[in-house]
């Protein structure tokens, strides 16, 4: 009979080192697993092709709950994946079952994901949005473990690919504008590589490559007003709840200076709105790190050695992360490594160029730090003489 079956939609999304074969009948939960994966570009010069992952989401109730009775009937274990999220695994009809939660107090938003015995992947919920939600954290994860096994260091950076003076990554603490300047590079003709947190590892044949993970930016109204986007986004029909609007207006702890209450923007939120093109991955070719500038001191951006600013490039090191226990999609006997030595990570980016932006990223115009690091890095008008050691 015409219309029993429902049409079974097909997405591909590239995210260096993965391919995501994306199948679901749910137009939402596509929906919620294209705005967070979206990429306007890729680069692929000096990396080794993206690894296919077939993943299959499926809305159905009853299948989760068999799926899930299934693979707890049998020797199970617990394992803690994100600190304080538990989840219970065992061998299930289809392949090896996670089950979100531990048996019987399972949630709300219960769902199951299956290693499917012929190589794909199933992730199956309650209501779409559980599943929409699952199926990007699962690929965050597996994006996480992979690039873990390919040696990568995970750094609190934001890393921007601009057309003049290359990629560069920004290091530093929460709250000084390494988003910001990441937003205003891919603005000013270039890519978003990512926002907030970032994979670098040691390119084939020489070099550092910046990875871009797909978590959503959290960009507060004072960047979006700088930025001059601040109507257009309060204005727009964004995919996510956003606390820090109510009633078509921002809310006044948002408005505040420093606010932690951000608005919490997807990959293609942010190249349809803010006109801030994404790419997975790119060379880093110089490292800024930033530095809160105090009342009355201007921005001003100068070369350094890696040796004056190390105890700030290792407050920003995030090894291990401390928001995850354990790979918990990677079977015991292929767990990658969890702690990983800063030194090896310094050796990695001491050929960089390296220099410190001291500025105040509530004051000062990201229009206008956008010139200054060009101007440094490329040798412009406000570019300082490095000091010796630097290395080129």
């Amino acid at each position: 009979m015409i219309g029993e079956r429902p049409i079974t939609a097909h997405s591909t999304v590239n995210w260096w080192p993965l391919e995501f074969r994306f199948h679901s009948a749910e137009r939402s939960v596509l929906t919620w697993f294209h705005h967070h994966l979206y990429t306007l570009a890729t680069t692929t010069a000096g990396v080794t092709p993206s690894r296919p992952v077939d993943l299959t989401a499926v809305v159905d109730e009853r299948l989760t709950d068999q799926l899930m009775a299934a693979a707890t009937a049998g020797p199970c274990r617990t394992i803690e994946g994100h600190v304080g999220e538990f989840w219970t695994v065992g061998a299930g009809p289809r392949g090896e079952t996670w089950c979100h939660g531990v048996p019987p107090d399972v949630g709300h938003d219960r769902h199951v994901i299956v290693a499917q015995n012929d190589g794909g992947w199933l992730i199956a919920g309650a209501d779409p949005l559980t599943v929409g939600k699952a199926a990007v954290r699962f690929a965050r994860e597996l994006l996480r473990t992979e690039l873990a096994r390919h040696g990568a260091f995970t750094v609190h950076a934001s890393i921007a690919a601009d057309p003049i003076c290359g990629g560069v990554m920004f290091l530093g603490p929460t709250g000084g504008g390494k988003t910001t300047l990441a937003l205003a590079f891919a603005r000013a003709g270039g890519y978003l590589v990512s926002g907030d947190q970032s994979e670098v590892l040691a390119r084939p044949g020489g070099g550092v490559m910046g990875i871009g993970f797909p978590w959503i930016s959290r960009v507060g109204v004072g960047t979006l007003t700088g930025l001059g986007a601040d109507m257009t986004i309060r204005d727009a029909p964004l995919l996510r709840p956003q606390p820090s609007l109510a009633d078509g207006a921002f809310t006044d702890r948002a408005l505040q200076f420093r606010s932690p209450d951000k608005l919490e923007l997807t990959m293609l939120e942010l190249d349809a709105l803010l006109e801030a093109g994404s790419m997975d991955i790119a060379p880093v070719d110089a490292i800024v790190v930033l530095q809160p500038a105090a009342d009355g001191v201007p921005m001003r951006i100068q070369p350094v050695t890696l040796d004056e600013v190390e105890p700030l490039v290792r407050a920003e090191f995030r090894e291990p992360d401390e928001a995850l226990v354990s790979f918990w999609l990677a079977p015991p006997d292929r767990q990658p490594p969890h702690t990983r030595d800063f030194a090896e990570f310094r050796d990695m980016v001491a050929g960089l160029p390296l220099y410190r932006l001291t500025w105040n990223a509530g004051r000062d115009a990201a229009a206008e730090a956008v010139v200054a690091v060009r101007d440094a890095l490329c040798g412009g008008p406000l570019a300082e003489q490095e000091p010796v050691g630097v290395p080129r």
